[in-house]
């Protein structure tokens, strides 16, 4: 919740899970219960759907005939190695199978390459738990179904004998209506939630083994990709992606209309991503260091008949930020 601004839109793939008051304890009692199996799901959903989907999104393999998680972590390696010249190990790269760990630092590279670690981060570090979460969803689905139910069968006798007034008791029932809504319609997205969470479960486990080879071969393609120019992860989608892709006209009908998952997180990355703040945070105060001497060098040629905020905001522009052109 917030003020001012434009409102977030909301993802219709979102499993809600807030529940109003109804003032009669077998009810509020059981709603509570629904509202955090709801919750536990929403979460399964947004790691393992909408990740994914962020995943492939950021390096457009969304593109390619056959989309594919390991293309489109491919497609992050080589940009990860050719902003560091062909030295991926410089990113201060490592991973871990046992338990699953993924880290490295993204930080100053074009804001794909950045989200997309984030993401992946994310992804990897949702599987420690995974397994047992999706087991006891599954394990809940029927109960809450057949509770729910039942409830809802005997509102109106629960309701008259609740001991409310009038208006409490059409309060309660409006409210009870209302949450037997967000219920059902959670539930009915249940099933495919614990599939596709299932799945993402075993692929990811699948690819963590095959890090290791990616990471030798990145440097391959990353150091040709950077004596080129090409660092972002578009650049290196169009140079170096060699799976089979979909014809220009087939991509501009599947994205018409078509939000970027991605659009939010990478809008607040590349406005906020040189404060000297997280340059701080992340390692890099050199560069900080960089941005401050250019303030002196503004201040010069203020003193010398120049507008300071004008030649300030454009060299920063243009000269600081390239790589948030994209954004």
């Amino acid at each position: 919740m917030g003020c001012g601004g434009s409102k977030e839109e909301s993802n219709p793939n979102e499993i809600k899970s807030q529940m109003k008051e109804t003032k009669v304890a077998e009810f509020d009692d059981f709603f509570k219960t629904a509202s955090e199996f709801l919750e536990g799901l929403e979460d399964l959903r947004a790691r393992f759907q909408d990740t994914r989907e962020e995943m492939n999104e950021l390096g457009r393999t969304d593109e390619l005939v056959t989309p594919s998680l390991i293309e489109a972590v491919k497609v992050f390696l080589w940009s990860v190695s050719a902003h560091k010249d062909g030295n991926i190990k410089a990113a201060g790269l490592s991973f871990e199978t046992d338990p699953p760990a993924f880290t490295v630092d993204c930080g100053h590279m074009d804001y794909k390459t950045y989200d997309f670690s984030a993401a992946f981060k994310e992804l990897v570090g949702g599987l420690v738990g995974a397994p047992q979460k999706i087991a006891d969803l599954t394990g809940q689905v029927k109960e809450i179904t057949e509770k729910a139910n039942s409830l809802k069968s005997g509102l109106k006798e629960k309701v008259d004998n609740s001991g409310l007034d009038p208006m409490g008791k059409m309060k309660a029932t409006a409210n009870a209506g209302v949450n037997f809504t967000t219920v059902f319609k959670g539930l009915a997205k249940a099933p495919e939630v614990l599939k596709q969470a299932s799945e993402a479960v075993t692929d990811v486990k699948a690819l963590l083994p095959k890090i290791k080879d990616l990471v030798l071969d990145a440097d391959t393609v990353g150091k040709e990709a950077a004596g080129k120019g090409h660092k972002k992860m578009d650049e290196i989608f169009e140079h170096y992606q060699k799976a089979p892709k979909k014809t220009p006209e087939q991509v501009k009908a599947e994205h018409k209309g078509k939000k970027p998952k991605n659009k939010k997180k990478a809008k607040k990355h590349a406005a906020g991503e040189h404060k000297a703040g997280e340059h701080k945070a992340e390692g890099h105060k050199a560069e900080g260091q960089g941005h401050k001497a250019e303030g002196h060098k503004d201040e010069g040629h203020k003193a010398e008949g120049h507008k300071d905020e004008g030649h300030h905001a454009g060299e920063h522009k243009a000269e600081g930020h390239a790589h948030a052109e994209h954004a």
